[in-house]
């Protein structure tokens, strides 16, 4: 499917020459395969908050929102899919006292313990 990607703050559009939202890790393989076997470049994207021109392809756009979800969580460590949102992360855990809410602004996608306090303020929700 082809469709023009826009940023959220509308400073970053293009139209890849496909946007591929694959459901599941078989119908991911089968995209890295074909990628490879025609040359083509494969680009993920997240949410479409960066403004940085990094997503730019002309190729294969990897859109990640059907591979969501908790896949585990044992109240000290979850793995989820790579499309889960960091709010419905927090929303599915098991351990309520992580700020997952917060967390936006996190390098880091597994944590060892409780993710760092992030700022608050306008546009920040707060799990305590």
């Amino acid at each position: 499917m082809t469709r023009a990607f826009v940023n959220w703050s509308g400073s970053l559009s293009f139209t890849p020459a496909e946007w591929a939202e694959p459901a599941d890790e078989d119908e991911v393989c089968a995209l890295v395969r074909r990628a490879r076997d025609t040359g083509v470049t494969i680009r993920p994207v997240g949410s479409g908050h960066s403004s940085s021109p990094l997503v730019r392809t002309d190729g294969i756009l990897l859109g990640l929102d059907r591979l969501a979800g908790v896949i585990s969580d044992d109240g000290r460590l979850a793995t989820a899919w790579a499309g889960t949102k960091l709010k419905a992360l927090g929303e599915a855990s098991t351990t309520p006292a992580w700020p997952w809410t917060t967390w936006a602004t996190s390098t880091t996608s597994r944590s060892p313990g409780p993710p760092p306090p992030a700022p608050t303020g306008p546009g920040w929700a707060s799990a305590t």
